[in-house]
């Protein structure tokens, strides 16, 4: 089978997430029950959720096709933070000076210190949840 010819399952996924969505372009203009009526009524043809129709919708609505692609929220980052850049992490947070920052800002600065570093730390919601955690640790509310 040549490259051209071979179809993936990620390819039949947006495929088929393709042919709903021009199915619910597609409205019959005699459809008097309105619009949430029809995608409601393409959902259940599909066996798909509403929900899911009207993410395709605003996905595809901002980046098109390449917006339909599944791909996991953490890839290509560790699933191990080292001691040191948690520990350097909450104690950035903890800096009086610093807390003015908004914490995006300093884990940007995380993400620099890391590099050189050489540390390995996890993505934005991976430290807010080690923050959160480590914070009520020190501020001995949780046993």
């Amino acid at each position: 089978m040549s490259k051209r010819q071979k179809i993936t399952d990620r390819d039949r996924r947006i495929g088929k997430i393709l042919a709903i969505l021009r199915q619910i372009e597609a409205q019959p203009q005699d459809w008097s029950k309105g619009a949430d009526a029809w995608k409601a009524c393409v959902a259940a043809k599909h066996k798909v959720a509403k929900g899911s129709i009207y993410r395709w919708i605003d996905k595809y609505g901002k980046k098109g096709i390449a917006g339909l692609e599944h791909h996991k929220a953490n890839c290509d980052q560790p699933k191990v933070w080292t001691f040191e850049a948690l520990n350097w992490w909450v104690g950035l947070c903890l800096i009086p000076q610093k807390r003015e920052l908004s914490l995006q800002v300093l884990y940007e600065e995380l993400i620099h210190e890391a590099q050189r570093r050489s540390w390995k730390i996890g993505g934005w919601s991976s430290a807010r949840w080690w923050l959160q955690r480590r914070a009520k640790l020190l501020m001995g509310i949780l046993p």
